[in-house]
């Protein structure tokens, strides 16, 4: 593919520089136990990959950067990962609770190993591959409680994790640095340390009356990455959902309430990341039944998305682009 530049020039050209071939096998095995209430499962997972770089273009543009911003560079990689887990659950009428406990590795896929100018839209840099990275270590613990009785359901779950050896991408070139003429960033992934995630999630719904639902939401996540000292990045904000929908004969009516926080805990050597202001927005929809029948219906919807016009974008959009203003939506559905 010819690339042609607007004021003039040389022409470029889009080449195919290498085939990456992938191979991968494995086994695994599930074990479960069931005594009145409670259920224990074991199960343990086995794989084994294998990449290789097709010669096309002597693999050199690739293997020059590999070899003089991460060391050496490797043409074929096999890895053998493995992960073993337990999951316990109790029950009893309206409770149940349930855990899981993991340990693993994880491999690196194709394009963390052989990635070659690889654009990254969230902070405008360029991504290049480590041919030579080592597995992801991980341990994961969960626990989650639900609760359900007529109207009213409840379901809490709590998670961490850690990682050794964890993977992300790091600076070899700074913007109009020796050897790099742009304002982008160049990075390398590697093997970086030790990094920890945790967070909780929570959500109910309460049946009112005969023909309206309440449900809620809410969440938060934190991260942090040891070695470097600093927050993980592109992690979401705390947050929060309400949402109330009533059916009244073939009218369905509905308000949804959704807020963030603003992101405060900050990436700055993974990624350079920008603060993130706190914002809410509210939701409007309705529908109507024009036709229902037993093998077709019809249906008309509409709605109104953000309707205050509030403004601000979301931690994890690109570039911190903004989401849309106010939207009205209608239209009509078949079903049969």
């Amino acid at each position: 593919m010819d690339m042609l530049p607007l004021g003039g020039g040389r022409v470029m050209r889009l080449l195919n520089l290498a085939d990456v071939r992938f191979h991968q096998g494995g086994t695994s095995l599930t074990v479960g136990y069931h005594w009145g209430s409670w259920q224990v499962e074991a199960d343990g997972r086995w794989n084994l990959f294998s990449y290789s770089i097709g010669d096309t273009l002597n693999y050199l543009p690739l293997k020059s950067y590999q070899e003089g911003y991460a060391g050496a560079s490797e043409s074929e990689r096999r890895f053998s990962v493995y992960e073993v887990g337990l999951r316990t659950s109790w029950s009893l009428k309206s409770h149940e609770v349930r855990g899981h406990v993991s340990m693993g590795t994880r491999a690196p896929t194709h394009t963390e190993l052989y990635a070659y100018y690889l654009y990254v839209p969230m902070d405008n840099s360029i991504q290049m591959g480590n041919s030579i990275l080592r597995p992801e270590r991980l341990l994961r613990a969960e626990v989650e409680y639900e609760y359900s009785w007529h109207r009213v359901r409840v379901r809490l779950s709590a998670f961490g994790n850690r990682m050794e050896d964890y993977i992300s991408p790091v600076t070899f070139l700074p913007p109009m640095a020796p050897g790099n003429s742009t304002r982008q960033q160049w990075r390398i992934l590697k093997n970086t340390g030790i990094a920890y995630t945790a967070g909780f999630t929570a959500q109910g719904s309460l049946h009112v009356a005969e023909s309206g639902l309440l449900e809620a939401w809410t969440g938060y996540t934190y991260g942090w990455h040891e070695t470097l000292g600093e927050p993980l990045p592109w992690i979401y904000p705390f947050f929060g959902r309400i949402r109330y929908t009533h059916q009244y004969r073939r009218h369905r009516v509905g308000v949804e309430l959704y807020g963030a926080a603003g992101q405060h805990r900050l990436s700055r050597m993974i990624y350079v990341e920008d603060y993130t202001p706190a914002y809410w927005l509210v939701h409007l929809r309705y529908g109507f039944q024009l036709w229902k029948r037993e093998t077709f219906g019809v249906l008309f919807t509409a709605s109104v998305e953000n309707l205050l016009d509030a403004y601000g974008w979301d931690h994890l959009s690109v570039g911190n682009m903004p989401f849309l203003g106010r939207v009205i939506r209608g239209g009509v559905v078949a079903t049969w």
